[in-house]
């Protein structure tokens, strides 16, 4: 693997774990606190996840961009949802993000 495309999977994953991040913030602010610093935390992350994916899509293909920030990101929402917001995930809604995933990974190596 060549130096641009680890330099495109390190920007997606920064971007998709910031870009959950803020996701978590939001959440916790609409749940559980409805302090302003939860609301302006997750606006934050969500701005450097959006700086970061730019950065990204001077190196890459859109949907590639697309893909690999989408694939981490819903990482960080299917660790942290059961962990810190007791997120009850069914069978039935792993075996979906299983396909989703796969299907993701599908379409970046076609």
């Amino acid at each position: 693997m060549d130096r641009a495309h680890v330099m495109l999977y390190v920007l997606a994953l920064a971007s998709g774990l910031v870009g959950g991040t803020g996701d978590i913030l939001l959440n916790h602010w609409a749940k559980v606190s409805h302090k302003p610093i939860y609301l302006l935390g997750g606006y934050a992350c969500w701005i450097l996840a959006l700086v970061l994916f730019t950065v990204m899509l001077k190196k890459g293909m859109l949907a590639d961009c697309v893909i690999l920030f989408l694939l981490a990101n819903c990482a960080v929402a299917l660790v942290v949802g059961p962990v810190m917001f007791d997120d009850h995930m069914s069978t039935q809604k792993w075996a979906g993000v299983a396909l989703a995933v796969f299907a993701l990974v599908l379409m970046h190596t076609g």
